[in-house]
């Protein structure tokens, strides 16, 4: 798009009910640090790219 790169990241827990195995707030936590470091690698790896 517009030859930007981008990447989109969705997750969700497999079930939104009382059967799922962790709380919506411990995934979300579990998550986030995950995320982070996919993002993270992608910006190194662009870098690494650029020079």
């Amino acid at each position: 798009m517009n030859q930007l790169p981008h990447v989109i990241i969705r997750s969700m827990s497999d079930k939104a009910n009382g059967e799922a195995p962790d709380s919506f707030e411990a995934f979300t936590q579990v998550f986030s640090i995950t995320s982070v470091a996919i993002v993270a690698a992608m910006l190194k790896d662009w870098a690494d790219d650029s020079v």
